[in-house]
């Protein structure tokens, strides 16, 4: 059976086999226990450099684990899920290549660090995503109907902010202490997530920079305050976003609308958006998640898989479905910041 049969046929006519690269955290907790969990989904080996942590998580599930020596040895599979830094995947994207393209990637985010790299791997497979999970969460979705519909009037401004004090608990050989390998600190590994949420709820084509600041650590940005504009339904939108691993501040999205503000944790995918009319004197009143979409963290993540294994992320769609808008933003805001400060100075 070929890949696009395969594809189609689902658990009635055959599964798709997936090879399992990296064996960290995220694939213990989330992506192995959903994909043992989908039909139409075999997952055919799992794969790391520590030999020993792929050989425990393999026989968790039953599946073989394989050395990762060399990307041009692993077994052919349908799909591949890509776990691993950023930065050590170019040698698995020449291996698809080598095998004309015939294979498909979920990939975990940062898809890129730059829009070059972003181009080249992403035109690799014949099916790409990367997991921007909070795409999928109910409370994004319900903003993005909010957005479209002019629920409560046009959309004049977005206010971000988001925490992650007592978040930086890694030792100093973890790969997120390596910009070579992380593609950057708090921005590239937490920012992405808040980006790509931004990209789905406004026109993604006009989002763009007006400023950025930083503060390092180590050479590491540990703090972002930036301004970016976009469009909603023809009228631009000003944004301002602050993200930061130092100051313990609210993480919150609030959107100001002509006629309320709506404002939502959106970090957290069981959460109920606040609607705030104008006039102080009437009460504020809450919208209940949407049960279509994800109300936890592995929700969303089994939703990435289902929208990638029902064909998400072809050529029509790869832009929307790897982020290239985000991986575009990022880059500009490392090429174009300014650091404000160094702590290790």
């Amino acid at each position: 059976m070929d890949l696009e049969s395969c594809w189609r046929s689902g658990a009635g006519g055959g599964a798709v086999s997936v090879g399992v690269v990296g064996a960290g955290s995220i694939t213990e907790m989330a992506h192995l226990p959903i994909l043992s969990n989908i039909p139409d989904a075999d997952i055919s080996y799992v794969a790391d450099i520590d030999a020993g942590r792929a050989r425990r998580l393999a026989r968790e599930y039953g599946t073989d684990h394989v050395d990762v020596s060399d990307p041009a040895d692993l077994p052919r599979t349908d799909a591949l899920l890509l776990a691993i830094p950023v930065g050590v995947r170019d040698d698995y994207y020449e291996m698809i290549r080598d095998r004309n393209r015939d294979l498909a990637v979920f990939s975990e985010k940062p898809f890129a660090t730059t829009t070059a790299e972003h181009e080249r791997w992403s035109d690799s497979a014949t099916r790409i995503l990367c997991n921007y999970m909070r795409t999928e969460y109910s409370s994004t979705r319900q903003l993005g109907r909010i957005v479209e519909e002019g629920l409560f009037g046009a959309v004049e401004s977005i206010t971000i902010t988001e925490s992650y004090v007592g978040a930086t608990g890694i030792p100093t050989d973890h790969y997120r202490t390596n910009t070579d390998l992380s593609g950057g600190g708090v921005l590239a590994e937490r920012g992405g997530h808040t980006l790509s949420q931004l990209v789905h709820l406004l026109d993604e084509g006009t989002l763009s920079l007006e400023d950025c600041t930083f503060v390092t650590d180590d050479g590491l940005d540990v703090a972002v305050d930036a301004a970016l504009t976009a469009t909603a339904s023809g009228k631009e939108v000003d944004i301002s976003y602050r993200i930061t691993r130092l100051d313990r501040i609210e993480t919150a999205l609030a959107m100001e609308c002509a006629d309320a503000t709506v404002r939502v944790d959106h970090t957290d995918a069981d959460t109920r958006l606040s609607v705030l009319p104008p006039e102080e004197q009437q009460p504020a009143f809450e919208l209940a998640p949407d049960g279509e979409w994800a109300t936890s963290w592995s929700q969303a993540i089994y939703l990435r898989w289902r929208r990638f294994l029902d064909g998400a992320g072809e050529k029509t769609d790869r832009d929307r479905e790897t982020g290239y808008p985000v991986t575009a933003l990022i880059e500009r805001m490392y090429e174009d910041g300014t650091v404000r400060r160094r702590i290790d100075a």
